[in-house]
């Protein structure tokens, strides 16, 4: 059965990595796994190395359309977040890989996973900034100019309420997929930062 709140997913994490022997960990995560890791670090700050959060912010408020569309029409639902999720030059099927189907890799994530319980989580959490202003770990943030889904400038909002944040980059012409449109700038940004405090 799927976690249905963000604090569950938080718990499952700990017990995970709890089960793997991991003392300190760097915890990275986009969209919904940003607030995933922003809780983690919040609840556990000694355990939490880095925080990287991409595409994300305090909170992610859900449209109701969608939330309705995702319980009765999840092919529905599945593609307006794949319109409204990626960038506009991605809706034509460019990619920076030979080869890779950005649009195929995002339906296949949707498809795969519980969509309207991960909606509900995200709409229903309320901890975001408290758990922003617990954060003691080095911060990066990584965000995309033209994501729809968590602007920017929501995305700015949550670097204001954190204490620590080291490294905030925006990526031009990326929506809301960014490590899927990105994966190798995402990729550099998260090595440079993550080897750079060791």
């Amino acid at each position: 059965e799927a976690l249905g709140s963000i604090e569950a997913m938080e718990q499952w994490l700990w017990q995970l990595l709890d089960k793997m022997e991991v003392q300190q960990c760097s915890l990275v995560g986009h969209s919904q796994g940003g607030l995933v890791a922003l809780e983690a670090a919040a609840n556990q700050p000694d355990r939490v190395r880095s925080l990287s959060l991409l595409g994300t912010a305090a909170a992610i408020p859900v449209n109701e359309q969608l939330l309705g569309l995702a319980e009765t029409n999840r092919p529905a639902a599945v593609d307006a977040m794949l319109s409204w999720g990626f960038g506009e030059a991605y809706q034509f099927g460019r990619s920076h890989i030979p080869g890779q189907a950005p649009l195929g890799i995002g339906h296949q994530i949707m498809c795969d996973n519980p969509l309207h319980t991960d909606l509900l989580a995200c709409q229903h959490y309320v901890n975001g900034e408290q758990a922003a202003q617990k954060i003691t770990a080095p911060v990066q943030l990584i965000l995309a100019q033209r994501d729809r889904m968590t602007p920017a400038k929501a995305g700015r909002a949550l670097a204001a309420l954190l204490s620590n944040v080291v490294v905030l980059t925006e990526l031009e012409k990326m929506g809301h997929m960014l490590p899927i449109e990105a994966p190798e700038q995402c990729l550099a940004e998260l090595k440079q930062f993550i080897a750079g405090l060791e």
